[in-house]
């Protein structure tokens, strides 16, 4: 964060969540029915990405809207108010709306992003493996069906993602580990890696 400014978070944010939150209030305003409203969030709103957290933030809009649009437990939604030296939105009540609403927070893809900024060799370094492009399409009918409002997609060797690529999932795995067991030779399987981080939210 302390890398971020004003200019940096206002232009990396406008398109994904004043996109989504225009298309959300012209379909609602429209009263047209939609059997699904699926966003392609990020990884990265759910794990964290070094030096990016502007893109976190914007992904972690797009988790918050499809919520919005689902369930009356929902945080209240803030219209994005990119005018960052601006009083914010009053926040409005919590209510449930009702209507389709889901965020697929993808891992890197082999021709997307990820793929043509980093360097692949690098990217498995950090534990995680690029989604093959037919293999995401052919996850999509199982994820649209899906009941839940946030769902992650990602091919992670969490051993190696743990292991330092980002300081704070690896501090809070760590202390897991050495609050689940008291033997020093115990390794945690790759199973056990997202339960202990789901744990520790």
């Amino acid at each position: 964060m302390a890398e971020q400014s004003a200019e940096s978070l206002r232009h990396v944010m406008a398109p994904k969540a004043m996109g989504a939150y225009h298309l959300h209030t012209a379909i609602s305003e429209a009263k047209v029915h939609l059997d699904f409203f699926v966003m392609f969030s990020s990884v990265a709103s759910l794990l964290g990405t070094p030096a990016q957290a502007n893109y976190a933030a914007a992904n972690a809009y797009l988790d918050a809207l499809a919520q919005h649009r689902r369930f009356s437990d929902a945080c209240a939604l803030l219209q994005p108010h990119l005018d960052l030296h601006s009083q914010p939105h009053s926040v409005p009540p919590h209510r449930s709306l009702g209507l389709p609403g889901s965020s697929i927070q993808w891992g890197p893809c082999d021709s997307g992003m990820a793929a043509r900024s980093s360097n692949p060799r690098l990217l498995r370094l950090t534990g995680m493996k690029p989604i093959a492009g037919d293999s995401g399409i052919s996850m999509m009918a199982d994820l649209m069906s899906d009941d839940r409002a946030q769902l992650a997609v990602a091919h992670v060797n969490w051993e190696r993602y743990t292991m330092g690529v980002n300081p704070l999932v690896s501090s809070l795995t760590a202390s897991e580990r050495k609050r689940s067991t008291k033997d020093a030779s115990h390794e945690m399987s790759e199973l056990e890696v997202p339960t202990a981080l789901c744990n520790l939210c």
